[in-house]
């Protein structure tokens, strides 16, 4: 798989993606909440495929599994040896994964629990 290296809009990219998944919050009692810290630049150099692709599945996760509350996605950065490191974090109010899963949650893909 080749990786690209872009210059993009992380913004505008997120926007996109909330679009997305617009239908899927529709007839649930889930806030999608969105923080962005000031110092995230508004351009990134990366992947923005990789990076819709990754943000489309995890916050997708997050509603899907979460019938009530919210999903909170945050955007924060910080300096690392010189560069600006972007960090994507999400939080949801879901049934979360079991503990004897989680060992497996960087593994290849594997669903944790078919049944859901």
């Amino acid at each position: 798989m080749g990786i690209e290296q872009r210059s993009f809009d992380i913004r505008d990219l997120l926007e996109d993606v909330v679009k997305i998944l617009d239908e899927q919050l529709k007839g649930k009692s889930v806030d999608l909440i969105i923080k962005i810290d000031e110092d995230v630049p508004a351009f990134v150099e990366s992947d923005p495929s990789r990076i819709r692709q990754i943000l489309t599945n995890l916050i997708g996760n997050a509603i899907k599994f979460t019938e009530q509350g919210g999903v909170q996605v945050r955007l924060s950065s910080q300096q690392q040896e010189g560069r600006t490191r972007l960090q994507i974090e999400i939080q949801d109010s879901g049934i979360g994964i079991a503990a004897s899963e989680l060992a497996t949650l960087f593994q290849p893909f594997s669903q944790a629990d078919t049944s859901i």
